[in-house]
Parts: structure tokens; C-alpha cells; sequence
């Protein structure tokens, strides 16, 4: 439940992206995947319990034996024994291949004018003739048959049984890809969220490597994954669309990568004892025991400090190197206890 954990992190916690952004890689994949594929068979559910439903669960065989007509198509020409119409939900269908009706007479006899008139109230068109067929979806366009290209052989009903199993491996396949595609998008927006991330990290004067600016932009795209989600979930009851989604998603995804680097420190890495350039550096281990020690090698008020480290050295133990007072004193270094240096480290103990 770890990851359902970090889902409510990512929302609700800017400061969690400190803890978040040092999980593992296939953890992050996991999560990822949650939000994108999980969701897409969630909605495939949906739609295939709908067309189940509305099918009365029967097989496409037993749809395509009872919807689709008998029909022989040769010579570049559709032959059909009965005329077919479908008016409803903002879809015109219509199907007649006598003689008289191509898709010739139908643009020649009433023209693309009248033609946008009559259904510019409708989502989409098809009007077969015995020639080719009129369409409109986003656009108004023809197909004409005879441009398809000679075809010698002659297909009716029960020749193009064999299409249904191309059917089948083709939604299948059109699911894999969609998948594929869900995921391989996200990491992409990811990317792109770490590039503006990036910039303004500069700009706030830190110091993050690129890496996590890329787990931060990972999760910071949780929110409107979710949003998206309950969004769709609310569409299929009460229709509604949302203005310029796409603008609000990208703005809350860059809003919480931002919370994310204002928030994030660097409080949890041990740095050297020693700045190579000379500053302070500070140092603050933690012994075995749990308990919190600082390190200062120079410990005597007023005597120099060659590490320029700043702080005191206090614990269950007293350390001291000894380094100083072979600088100052010429006397040999030897440990004050067994932990601090091995026995024999510097001569046996006279």
C-alpha cells in the first residue's frame, strides 16, 4: 500500500518530495503505471461491459450475421438486395446501391452546399452508393471504389467472414499500443516538466541533480492524473467540459513541481568533513548508538584548526587526534583509546 501512500504525498505533502524522490526506480514505475494504464483498462472495461450491454452479450459473429446485409461487390461495384438507414445520436448512415444512386448523382444533383445544410447538424455522415462512398467527420470527403484499384475477385457476406478474427487481433493490438503510448507519454511530460523545473530551481539558487528534478517532476504530475480521472468519471453521468483543460494541467503540474523545490533541502546528505576550497564544513554524524556527535580534530581554545572545520567533538567517547600536539609539541601521537586508532597503529605503548 506503499504506493497509494506516495500517490497522497505527492498531492497533499510538498515537503514529502524530499522522501519521495529518493524511492526506486521500479517503485516510481509502479507508479506511473498505476496512473496511466490502470486507468486505460478501467475505461476499456467500461466501454466493452457498455457494447456487451447494448449487444445483449451476444458474439460479433451473431452481430455481423444480423446487422450486416447481404451484399456482392465485383467490377468495383457494390451490390446490396435492401436499403439501410440509421438516424440517431448525431450519426447519418444510409446505404442504397441501386443504379440510379452514386455518389456522382448524389454531389452532381444536389451540390456541397446543400449538402453541408442538410447535415451540418450531424457528427458524422456515411452515405454509400454502388460507386464509393460520402463522408463527413471532420471534413466533407468521397472515396470512390473504382480508385481503391482492379480487384478481380468477388467478396459478399459470407467471403468476409474471415475479417472478423483481423478484427479481433486488431483491437487487441490497437489496446497494446495504447498502453504502450499512455505510459511512454507521461514519461515524456515528465521531461519536459523537469527542463521548466530545472529553470526555476537556477533561479531559486538551488542545488538539485537532474535526476531528481525528474522524480520530482514524476510526481508532481499526480494531481491532474487524478483529476483527469474523477473528470471522466463525472462525464459519464452528467456531461460537462472543462475550458481550456489542457492550459490548467500544465499550469497545476508546474505549480507543484515548484512547491516541490521550495520545499526539498539537501538536509539528509553527509558531506565531507573537510570544503576543498576552504570554507566551513559541517559535519554531523550519527554514531552507532543513535546518538549525535560533532567533529572538530582541533579541540584546545586558541590553537589553529587545520581542517577549518568549525564545532566540537563531544560523545560517549572523547577523540582526539593527537595532530596538533605533534605540530606544536613534537610529542609522538598515541591513541587515549582502543576505538579511535587500531593497538599498534603508531608503536606499542612503552
Amino acid at each position: 500500500m506503499k504506493i497509494f501512500a506516495d500517490m497522497i504525498t505527492a498531492i497533499a505533502v510538498p515537503s514529502g518530495y524530499n522522501k519521495l524522490v529518493k524511492n526506486s526506480k521500479w517503485r516510481k514505475f509502479l507508479h506511473v503505471f498505476l496512473l496511466t494504464v490502470v486507468p486505460m483498462c478501467i475505461n476499456l472495461l467500461i466501454v466493452w461491459v457498455g457494447f456487451r450491454a447494448f449487444s445483449d452479450f451476444r458474439s460479433i459473429e451473431e452481430l455481423y450475421d444480423e446487422y450486416i446485409p447481404e451484399f456482392t461487390f465485383e467490377d468495383s461495384t457494390l451490390y446490396i438486395d435492401e436499403v439501410y438507414e440509421f438516424d440517431e445520436d448525431g450519426a447519418y448512415i444510409y446505404v442504397n446501391t441501386d443504379d440510379e444512386h452514386t455518389i456522382d448523382n448524389l454531389i452532381n444533383e444536389v451540390g456541397y452546399r446543400e449538402l453541408k445544410k442538410k447535415y451540418k447538424n450531424y457528427n458524422t455522415v456515411v452515405i454509400i452508393g454502388n460507386d464509393g462512398i460520402f463522408a463527413k467527420d471532420d471534413g466533407y470527403q468521397e472515396l470512390y471504389f473504382e480508385d481503391i484499384g482492379e480487384i478481380d475477385e468477388v467478396y459478399n457476406k459470407e467471403s468476409l467472414h474471415f475479417l472478423l478474427g483481423i478484427i479481433r487481433v486488431g483491437i487487441i493490438v490497437a489496446v497494446i499500443i495504447g498502453l504502450i503510448l499512455s505510459l511512454v507519454m507521461y514519461f515524456v511530460g515528465a521531461g519536459f516538466l523537469t527542463l521548466f523545473g530545472m529553470l526555476y530551481g537556477s533561479a531559486k539558487g538551488k542545488k538539485i541533480a537532474v535526476g531528481k528534478y525528474y522524480s520530482m517532476a514524476i510526481y508532481a504530475k499526480t494531481a491532474t492524473v487524478i483529476i483527469g480521472i474523477v473528470f471522466y468519471l463525472i462525464n459519464m453521468w452528467f456531461k460537462f467540459d472543462v475550458p481550456y483543460w489542457l492550459f490548467f494541467k500544465i499550469a497545476i503540474d508546474m505549480l507543484y513541481i515548484c512547491l516541490a523545490i521550495n520545499k526539498y533541502s539537501e538536509e539528509n546528505t553527509i558531506y565531507s568533513p573537510m570544503n576543498m576550497q576552504g570554507g566551513t564544513g559541517n559535519y554531523n554524524p550519527t554514531n552507532m548508538s543513535g546518538s549525535t556527535v560533532d567533529y572538530n580534530p582541533a579541540n584546545k581554545q586558541g590553537e589553529s584548526n587545520p581542517y577549518n572545520v568549525a564545532g566540537d567533538y563531544t560523545g560517549q567517547h572523547e577523540y582526539r587526534t593527537g595532530i596538533d600536539n605533534a605540530q606544536h609539541t613534537g610529542s609522538d601521537l598515541k591513541p587515549k583509546d582502543s576505538w579511535s586508532f587500531g593497538d599498534g597503529a603508531h608503536g606499542e605503548e612503552k
